[in-house]
């Protein structure tokens, strides 16, 4: 009899005999009937061990449970008793018999039943557990070509075979990672196998490839798998391949279709392919370890137009075009990827010399400019590796341009008779310049001399004013490699020719008082010409150091600008004044601008005038209003004389409203007055100083009692961070005691007088001497009554950082 099914069609005459089981094949469906309270036997060999599962589509399945046996020495071996039959591991050649019992429902009913292995969904992870030394199996449907990577998560339980069921082709694999292509609506069955003695747990991975990484490790173990990569926009792509010690096959494929096996290397450890592609078109890449030997593996892509770079003497260079100095070397490789250096031999260079105007050796990768090129020519260099088709590096060139080296310059220079701008190069045959100075119009002067002296060209003009120099052109010779002799002028400002105009005085070495070109100070003689330019805002830097050989420094000067002694020193000024007002000053008289980086600065002062009262002395400036800031070392000496009252003498000011700070004094300083190893009399601030010199201190009888200190005399401003060292002497030097009650000068190591300023971090390491200074007693009154009284005259003198505190 025949029976139909409106889905499934007209299908044999299935025998009623119960007791003859019905043969299953994998994934067939069966139609067969059943009746109530019975059962019916089924027979199934599987080809491969794996996790089947029983299903059945009858009418009414209600009551229905199975069973599944199998039979060993004549006697049923029952693996299975349940109301579902799902994913029962069945082993491969070993006949099983499934029944399924019908006990309830209609009597009669007609279905279909088919046993199916358990499936594997790409991109969903599959958790399977495999017995000790077995295998399973799992089928794959495929919907539409596709390259899917596989992966399992416990290293015993390896991916053995893949079968294409249409055809029955056999892959063996036999790995824990890999990558296959499945053909669209073909069927495959993937075989694992759990090569440990105990059962084994793990995931399963079936899933697209991931995008090509960029400039990223792979990891070690993900060797063997494929990678993707599409195109935004079409253009040739350089793909490089960087790994260690394995050797590496890599595939390519098209359109899921082979491309092409890469196993050009282009060093060792590198591999590389260049691949036209269009916007939106997908390549996969597979990397095959050949070495079992597990590694990281950089890969990187890029356009072709920045896939390459220039690396000239260990720097890499983008540009098309570099500047290098005549008489050097350019050591060439060439960098792909950002990640690959490649070596250059000579067989891939190719210099193309334009115009012959250039003399260039090379030796390998090596280049060398001659120093005899004329400058302002040019050569080209090509890489062309040529040694497989795909990798040539054609298109990638640079021009190198021979510029004027190191010696093309011209130094300014200013004694005490001329201007001079002088150059010595022997590629330089003339010299075009033009000079704007009053009387000039600035017309253009051509000469071969390497000297142009300007005072002579002047006329005596310059003295005191200002003149420009513009260097216009230069004339250039040079030699090619057959040493033929090229001359041509090259322009002020291109080819490494690059002179400023220069601002030039005959007051000073060069500069115009700016910020950017102070005027320099060469010499004792521009040091004297600061009269002449004295104002604020004007810039004057020192160039060498100065010996005034005991003569002095110009008088009555009240200093504005800004004076740079740019670490040098000033030595042997000698001041000789009879001056009995204002201020006297070993640089200067007064101060209101800014004087720094004095290295070292030696002055002798002597005043020898009767009296000083109103004369603030001081051993670089008389008085300050500006800041003084070292790191200046002071030496020499100071000399006020012992005969009159005096004014306020110190090392650094006689008088302080401003700033100084960062200073070394070894001076002796004598006088009456207030003395003090830095100021006399401090209104402003005083920092980071420190006194290593000697003080000796006259104080008249009877006169106005006054100050000595190591740094300072009188303080009313500002003081920290000072310091007198061990060796220093504060002494009082008078040579008689007086019996005056009046007589009380205030010394001490420090500061003699504090009168209300602020004071922190005193270092009173030096000594006071207070010579005969005593303790005076007096009887006073008439024969009726008599009165004695004692006048310490140390009392406000002494051993201690302060002499005295009001």
């Amino acid at each position: 009899m025949d029976f139909v099914d409106s889905a499934q069609g007209t299908f044999d005459t299935v025998e009623f005999d119960a007791d003859t089981p019905i043969a299953l094949s994998e994934n067939d469906a069966k139609l067969i009937y059943i009746y109530k309270d019975t059962s019916r036997t089924y027979s199934f060999t599987p080809t491969y061990s794996a996790n089947y599962s029983i299903t059945h589509n009858m009418t009414d399945a209600s009551g229905n449970y199975y069973k599944i046996y199998r039979i060993i020495n004549g006697q049923k071996n029952y693996i299975y008793d349940g109301e579902t039959a799902t994913n029962i591991y069945l082993e491969a050649g070993i006949c099983y018999y499934p029944e399924i019992y019908k006990t309830n429902g209609i009597d009669y009913d007609v279905g279909y039943v088919s046993i199916a292995m358990e499936r594997i969904t790409p991109n969903i992870t599959k958790q399977i557990n495999i017995n000790g030394n077995k295998t399973s199996a799992y089928i794959l449907n495929s919907a539409s070509t596709q390259i899917l990577n596989m992966e399992s998560s416990n290293g015993n339980v390896k991916i053995n075979r893949i079968i294409d069921k249409s055809t029955g082709e056999i892959t063996a694999v036999n790995g824990n990672i890999l990558s296959y292509r499945f053909v669209g609506g073909k069927n495959y069955i993937i075989e694992v196998q759990n090569i440990a003695i105990v059962t084994a747990a793990s995931q399963l991975f079936f899933k697209n490839p991931s995008d090509l990484p960029d400039s990223t490790n792979i990891d070690p173990n993900d060797i063997g798998l494929y990678y993707k990569f599409t195109a935004t926009e079409t253009g040739s792509y350089v793909f490089t391949f960087k790994y260690g010690k394995s050797n590496l096959a890599i595939d390519f494929l098209d359109d899921y279709a082979e491309f092409t096996n890469i196993n050009t290397t282009i060093g060792s450890g590198y591999k590389m392919i260049v691949k036209h592609m269009n916007a939106g078109q997908t390549i996969y890449v597979k990397i095959a370890d050949l070495s079992n030997v597990t590694e990281s593996v950089n890969i990187v892509k890029n356009k072709i137009e920045s896939a390459y770079q220039w690396i000239i003497n260990g720097n890499v260079y983008t540009q098309d075009t570099i500047n290098m100095t005549v008489g050097s070397s350019l050591t060439l490789a060439l960098r792909i990827n950002g990640s690959i250096d490649i070596s250059m031999t000579s067989t891939d260079l190719m210099i193309i010399n334009n115009g012959q105007y250039c003399k260039i050796e090379q030796v390998s990768n090596k280049i060398t400019i001659s120093a005899d090129t004329r400058i302002g020519s040019s050569f080209t260099v090509l890489a062309q590796k040529t040694q497989d088709p795909e990798s040539d590096f054609y298109g990638k060139i640079f021009t190198v341009v021979p510029i004027a080296s190191n010696a093309v310059t011209f130094n300014y220079f200013n004694d005490n008779d001329s201007t001079r701008m002088t150059y010595a190069n022997s590629t330089i045959k003339a010299v075009r310049y033009s000079i704007i100075a009053p009387g000039f119009d600035g017309s253009i002067i051509e000469t071969s001399s390497s000297t142009i002296n300007l005072t002579q060209i002047l006329n005596g003009k310059l003295c005191y004013k200002t003149a420009k120099i513009q260097i216009i052109a230069l004339k250039i010779e040079g030699k090619n490699n057959n040493n033929v002799v090229y001359q041509d002028w090259i322009s002020n400002g291109t080819f490494g020719i690059s002179i400023a105009s220069k601002d030039v005085s005959g007051s000073y070495g060069g500069g115009n008082g700016t910020v950017s070109e102070p005027y320099l100070i060469d010499n004792i003689r521009h040091f004297q010409n600061i009269n002449l330019t004295n104002q604020s805002g004007i810039y004057y830097k020192q160039t060498n150091h100065l010996n005034f050989s005991n003569t002095a420094t110009p008088r009555n000067i009240t200093f504005r600008g800004i004076y740079n002694g740019n670490s040098k020193f000033i030595n042997n000024i000698k001041i000789t004044s009879t001056a009995t007002t204002g201020n006297v000053g070993g640089l200067f008289d007064y101060n209101y601008g800014t004087i720094e980086n004095i290295l070292e600065f030696t002055v002798t002062i002597i005043l020898s005038g009767n009296t000083w009262f109103g004369v603030n002395v001081g051993g670089i400036v008389g008085a300050n209003s500006g800041t003084i800031n070292g790191p200046v070392v002071l030496s020499g000496s100071i000399n006020a004389g012992k005969n009159s009252e005096g004014g306020t003498l110190g090392g650094v000011a006689g008088i302080n409203l401003g700033i100084i700070k960062n200073g070394t004094n070894s001076m002796t300083l004598e006088a009456y007055g207030d003395i003090g190893g830095f100021v006399g009399i401090n209104y402003g601030d005083i920092s980071s100083v420190i006194f290593k010199g000697k003080i000796n201190f006259y104080q008249r009888i009877d006169a106005v009692n006054r100050s000595a200190g190591g740094v300072l005399g009188c303080n009313v401003g500002t003081v920290a961070n000072v310091s007198v060292s061990a060796e220093a002497k504060i002494k009082y030097s008078n040579t008689s005691a007086s019996d005056s009650m009046t007589l009380s000068p205030h010394i001490g190591i420090v500061v003699g007088y504090s009168n209300g300023g602020t004071m922190t971090l005193l270092g009173a390491n030096g000594s006071v001497d207070l010579g005969v200074l005593k303790l005076v007693s007096q009887t006073t009154g008439i024969l009726f009554w008599k009165k004695t009284v004692t006048w310490d005259q140390k009392k406000n003198a002494g051993n201690r950082a302060v002499g005295f505190y009001v």
